[in-house]
């Protein structure tokens, strides 16, 4: 049975030692159900209550200890030892009354509504979009879907870890392990922002929450030569979306810098300039194209801005495409990759291949070497354009016969 604490014993309390190091230490009042004094390694001491709400282990703070002087009354508002047991006891008739004593103290310091986790989520990526991520909608749509019918209508501060592994058990059993991941990383984005707007909040999150190791899932995906001469047979007669994956493949652009290519990136002779603002890399890139390439997009009609006119559902299109084509188990992305790998085995050399990907270039080079390539870069997509024209469209082999 813990000990009935004295104001003595409250000025004198210090941390315990761990061979010989002070850790945190947790002094229980017999005076008080629930009441602890909290001594930190630095000596600084908090009053906190512990108990439990819905089964679950809960901790109000209360404030820092205050001792008042021998033969001096107690300072107003101080948290001696008879206010805090004063204020332990009124927390815990709260809590006899259904009420979570901690979720109280938040919700007078910021209204429920503003501490929600969905309002905190909301501002975190509004802020983000602002300073240019643009992934940041996508971000927060999925944490809508995912994490909000769940945890989003509880304050930030009172979401427990458990609360975390219970939202990613079911985003698992419903859309599998990576996209718990991905849940787990947005969480943990909008929980990290608010922590460094807030004097009192610490995330709860900790290693060991992810559902999968990154280079397990790690894609190796490219697409085999009779693969490809299946997509590219398909390619010809599936309209502008066929057209785009083709040039997904000559080019070995991301998706979304070919699906939002403009009329106006392309120069007259046949460079294609992406600006930095839709580059991942945030850096404007050079791509001069093959004439393989520049063929796909003189059969695409000017009817606007865009290249690719008509390209407003990509996972459908590509669902449609798959079954026409007969190949399945690969993603837009993977054409990327393709490309790649098809450069590398028509001779390009790497520092060429990785300057056509848009790849930023490393270390001192970066700095150094000014020069941007684009005789090369022209060569390289043209062995390409090559090399695919020669796995889709194989010539017999011709035997002279002699008599």
């Amino acid at each position: 049975m813990a000990k009935l604490l004295t104001s003595l014993a409250v000025a004198h309390a210090k941390p315990y030692r761990r061979d010989g190091i002070a850790v945190l230490s947790e002094i229980r009042d017999g005076g008080c159900r629930g009441l602890r004094l909290l001594v930190h390694p630095t000596g600084h001491r908090t009053w906190i209550v512990r108990y439990r709400f819905h089964g679950r282990t809960r901790k109000l703070t209360l404030g820092a200890a205050v001792v008042a002087r021998p033969g001096e009354p107690d300072p107003p508002n101080a948290l001696t030892l008879a206010n805090a047991r004063k204020r332990a006891s009124e927390a815990l008739h709260k809590l006899a009354m259904g009420i979570d004593p901690a979720v109280e103290k938040l919700a007078e310091r910021r209204p429920v509504a503003e501490s929600a986790f969905a309002t905190i989520a909301t501002e975190c990526f509004e802020c983000s979009a602002k300073r240019g991520l643009r992934s940041a909608q996508r971000q927060l749509t999925d944490l809508q879907r995912r994490a909000f019918p769940m945890i989003g209508n509880i304050p930030i501060d009172a979401i427990r870890r458990s609360d975390i592994a219970k939202l990613l058990d079911q985003v698992e059993d419903t859309m599998g392990p990576t996209a718990a991941d991905l849940t787990l990383e947005q969480i943990s984005t909008v929980m990290n922002w608010w922590a460094a707007r807030s004097d009192d909040y610490r995330p709860v999150l900790v290693r060991g929450m992810k559902r999968t190791n990154a280079k397990e899932r790690a894609r190796t995906r490219i697409l085999s030569d009779p693969e490809l001469v299946e997509v590219w047979s398909a390619a010809k007669t599936a309209g502008v979306f066929g057209v785009y994956l083709q040039f997904l493949l000559l080019v070995g652009c991301r998706r979304n810098e070919a699906r939002f290519m403009r009329w106006s990136e392309l120069s007259e002779d046949g460079v294609w300039e992406l600006p930095a603002e839709r580059n991942k890399s945030k850096q404007p890139v050079l791509r001069p194209l093959s004439q393989a390439a520049l063929a796909l997009l003189n059969q695409l009609p000017k009817s606007g801005e865009l290249v690719f006119v008509g390209l407003y559902d990509l996972a459908g299109n590509k669902r449609a495409f798959d079954r026409r084509s007969g190949v399945s188990g690969w993603r837009l992305h993977d054409a990327r990759r393709t490309s790649r790998s098809l450069m590398n085995r028509a001779g390009v050399p790497s520092e060429i291949g990785e300057r056509c990907l848009g790849h930023l270039v490393a270390g001192v080079e970066a700095i150094y070497n000014r020069y941007h390539l684009r005789d090369e870069m022209r060569l390289a997509f043209e062995k390409l354009a090559h090399l695919i024209d020669t796995i889709v469209n194989p010539q017999p082999n011709m035997v002279a016969l002699h008599g």
